[in-house]
């Protein structure tokens, strides 16, 4: 944990298979509600240059999934 600023911001770093990630939190009080908003950044080099934006949008893609299941269960409707 890189970043911890409770309520409001969380940033991990570590590794991510043969990629260093970084992955953070920001919650935004908006309304009645509170605005998520996650960032992944891959970092790599050499050959694994080439397939780092193919990884990356994977895992944004399985993050916000996880995070949508988040939401619904939070709100009581999953």
């Amino acid at each position: 944990m890189t970043v911890f600023e409770p309520t409001s911001r969380l940033e991990v770093q570590g590794g991510l298979g043969p990629f260093t990630a970084r992955v953070s939190y920001l919650l935004e009080p908006i309304g009645s509600g509170t605005r998520l908003t996650n960032a992944v950044d891959l970092e790599s080099s050499g050959l694994l240059t080439l397939v780092a934006p193919l990884v990356t949008s994977r895992v944004k893609h399985a993050v916000a999934a996880n995070l949508d299941t988040l939401k619904q269960l939070l709100e009581g409707s999953g």
